[in-house]
């Protein structure tokens, strides 16, 4: 039987950024990108809708009795420099839960994206608030994800040419989560086949959803001190 997961999109249309960014709009592209990553594999996609309250987002997922449940969020700060992934689970099953294994599977492949020197971590749902309504209302196991801060203009910036490696990363941490390889498409790029054929079968997926710092860029010092840092045998083979 297909797994199911309800993808659930930030209707935040106040929360705004630089360079005309707007978190409803930009987490809704997301949303959509990363579905159509996800049925390519065969999972049931739901999603909500552009204009839905918070409230009525939940009652949806809840109408659908997905096997998961993720929603899709961009953060904010008073500090323009304050940058970093986090994710948020449900806090009274603890890190033993299905909740904590789909922020972990997330977080693993998302976190290593977004610019800055360091990301923030998997966090119960009450570390910063009481509770996180779409993880404590949600029937299903469910995970927050702030990709990033959009108070930030490098993230923001950065956002922009690497929503497709934002997309990739989550549909890839949701298929881990339900057991599923990841399959690259068929217009996989050639420099990752290589690697792949090579047998450094464990970046291929990783390398497909951040376009391996397009391709090892020496503009791209951050994205690839982090993959680095995550994959010590990919140096070996780059170093030969």
């Amino acid at each position: 039987m297909s797994k199911s997961v309800y993808l659930s999109a930030s209707n935040q249309p106040g929360n705004h950024g630089p360079n005309g960014y707007i978190e409803e709009t930009e987490m809704h592209k997301l949303k959509d990108k990363t579905k159509k990553i996800l049925v390519r594999h065969g999972l049931i996609v739901y999603t909500n809708e552009i204009g839905w309250t918070r409230t009525e987002s939940i009652k949806d997922s809840n109408s659908k009795n997905p096997d998961a449940h993720v929603a899709f969020h961009s953060n904010a700060s008073k500090d323009k420099k304050t940058q970093g992934t986090e994710i948020f689970y449900y806090h009274q099953t603890g890190p033993s839960s299905n909740s904590y294994k789909l922020a972990s599977c997330l977080y693993k492949y998302i976190a290593p994206i977004s610019p800055g020197p360091q990301d923030r971590g998997i966090l119960p749902d009450n570390a910063y608030f009481k509770q996180l309504d779409e993880i404590q209302s949600t029937k299903a196991s469910a995970a927050l994800t702030e990709y990033f801060f959009h108070t930030s203009p490098e993230d923001v910036n950065h956002w922009y040419t690497h929503i497709d490696a934002y997309a990739t990363a989550t549909a890839i941490g949701i298929l881990e989560y339900f057991g599923i390889k990841y399959v690259p498409p068929s217009n996989e790029p050639e420099y990752i086949a290589k690697m792949r054929k090579s047998g450094v079968d464990m970046v291929r997926e990783w390398c497909e959803a951040v376009d391996f710092a397009v391709k090892l860029s020496s503009t791209q010092g951050n994205e690839k001190l982090k993959i680095f840092a995550y994959f010590p045998e990919l140096i070996k083979k780059i170093k030969g």
